[in-house]
């Protein structure tokens, strides 16, 4: 058994450069048995990727899309936030996201799937 921290924090930049934190800082521990880190390099023509969940030890779930090529064209450079759509627990309904998205509590099935075209989107998949 490990304990997991997630730990969120919203900062502003100022003109000056100088950071404030706009919301209280968030945490969440959570025991998890089996942590799983996944990882699935997807595009437009693969629609929707089918990603395996254990719902009994599932507390918390995060994916993390970013582009693996840059498209100059584009002003894309790889490793930059990507875009993805997720559904949820059977929905029919695409929860668009652009690199990152956090999930708590109970879930049952996901799928993903991306509007990109040119090349292919990493998509890092941590659930705990």
């Amino acid at each position: 058994m490990e304990t997991h921290r997630i730990i969120v924090e919203t900062l502003a930049r100022s003109e000056s450069q100088k950071e404030r934190s706009i919301l209280p800082k968030i945490e969440l521990e959570a025991q998890t048995q089996e942590p799983q880190h996944l990882t699935y390099w997807i595009n437009d023509q693969d629609n929707l990727v089918n990603i395996p969940i254990i719902p009994s030890t599932l507390n918390y779930l995060i994916i993390r899309a970013t582009y693996t090529q840059d498209d100059t064209q584009a002003g894309i450079q790889a490793g930059d936030l990507a875009p993805f759509h997720v559904r949820v627990d059977g929905d029919t309904q695409d929860r668009a996201r652009k690199g990152l998205y956090v999930l708590t509590g109970d879930v049952t099935s996901l799928e993903v799937g991306t509007p990109v075209t040119n090349g292919k989107v990493e998509l890092k998949v941590l659930m705990g």
